[in-house]
């Protein structure tokens, strides 16, 4: 129910939801449960523009991650708090997390788990040194290679979402566009709730085109489909989700 009502922008009642669950697991619970609502939890204040009470529980959520020897998850929690530092224009927090995230990435094994953290370092590689875009474009790339090899749908919207936030932050609106159309169709197929970052960020593109560039390239990939445009309820703070970094 907390992912339903998150996807759907409506983040009190996700939150309560989250709360409730993470009252039923106390310390000597389910720590890989708790660990994955503390991340939500600090997701859901990261979007809401609250810095502090996000990074909060991303730093719960490392510290059981740690523990419970998870590298998938610590990958995860390092490209949050890292997502948060860069927010807040702290840069040398900023690459002090981008230089753990590297290290560990050579330490996982799992091909699913080492393609999403390279989608999570091509974002992280950018926006650390412009200069390096295309070892950022390299690393989406050998991401969309991977996820496609293993059929990992879900994960092949997420990176082409990652690269359409890239080229958004370039100004190459119609890129940006390209790759945003082909993350929400893989989403809108799959029914996933990762759909309403896909509409959302189209129809932030939307804006910066004019009508007719934006109806050729929609006609183009996604023919007659119809854009399902999520409403987003009030975050309550300053909404991040715009400019992520």
């Amino acid at each position: 129910m907390g992912t339903i009502a998150y996807s759907r922008g409506e983040y009190k009642e996700a939150r309560g939801y989250y709360q409730q669950i993470l009252a039923l697991f106390e310390p000597s619970g389910d720590q890989e449960l708790r660990a994955a609502v503390l991340s939500q939890l600090g997701t859901i204040a990261l979007v809401q523009g609250k810095y502090e009470e996000a990074r909060g529980y991303y730093q719960q959520s490392l510290a059981l991650l740690e523990q419970l020897g998870s590298e998938s998850g610590r990958a995860a929690a390092l490209y949050q708090l890292w997502m948060i530092a860069c927010s807040e224009d702290k840069e040398e927090e900023a690459q002090s997390l981008y230089q753990q995230s590297l290290e560990l990435f050579e330490q996982l094994r799992d091909e699913s788990e080492r393609a999403k953290s390279l989608g999570m370092l091509g974002v992280m590689t950018y926006y650390e040194d412009e200069d390096k875009e295309e070892d950022a474009q390299s690393f989406f790339q050998q991401s969309l290679e991977i996820l496609g090899r293993l059929g990992d749908q879900d994960g092949r919207a997420g990176t082409l979402l990652q690269m359409g936030l890239l080229a958004y932050s370039e100004d190459d609106f119609e890129q940006a566009l390209t790759y945003s159309i082909e993350a929400y169709i893989i989403s809108d197929t799959l029914l996933s709730p990762s759909r309403i970052a896909s509409s959302n960020m189209i129809s932030m593109i939307r804006s910066q085109l004019d009508e007719e560039t934006f109806s050729a390239h929609w006609r183009e990939l996604a023919g007659d489909r119809p854009l399902v445009v999520e409403v987003e309820q009030d975050t309550g703070g300053d909404d991040i989700s715009n400019h992520p970094c």
